[in-house]
């Protein structure tokens, strides 16, 4: 006799193809482990876990049985690093992300540390001309 999954099932089943089941407890948790699931079910009134075989698990290819789940793992982590060359690649390009370095580095210049990640570049503006404006008036004061 074959169970008609919920939605919540279902979806678990459609993201997880290589599963062969979960372990679901009444609030609709799914757990690859029988722990896990255990653990759980003494947080709820309904104390009750289902093991469900999933209809949509794919045959793993052969040769590389116990090693299909590393794999996708394994791109996942190349396509963060990839994203996060991205990134760098983009905010090298902006030429706001230019000014606010040479800006920060003239701050640095200034006050002889390094200005504050989360600062601005209005900020740093700011503070930039209030450290030059004291060596500017006191060489206008005794030029009278």
């Amino acid at each position: 006799m074959k169970k008609d999954l919920t939605k919540n099932q279902a979806l678990v089943f459609s993201h997880n193809r290589t599963a062969k089941g979960f372990h679901f407890t009444s609030d609709g948790q799914a757990f690859a482990k029988e722990g896990d699931a255990n653990n759980h079910k003494h947080t709820l009134e309904d104390k009750s876990v289902e093991y469900i075989e999933n209809p949509n698990q794919l045959d793993e290819p052969e040769g590389d049985q116990g090693t299909g789940a590393a794999k996708p793992a394994k791109v996942q982590k190349a396509k963060g690093v990839t994203k996060k060359a991205d990134a760098k690649e983009k905010q090298a390009k902006n030429p706001e992300q230019l000014e606010l370095d040479a800006y920060r580095a003239q701050y640095e210049t200034l006050y002889g540390k390094k200005a504050n990640n989360f600062m601005k570049i209005e900020k740093l503006k700011a503070l930039i001309s209030e450290k030059d404006k004291p060596s500017d008036q006191s060489t206008e004061q005794t030029n009278p």
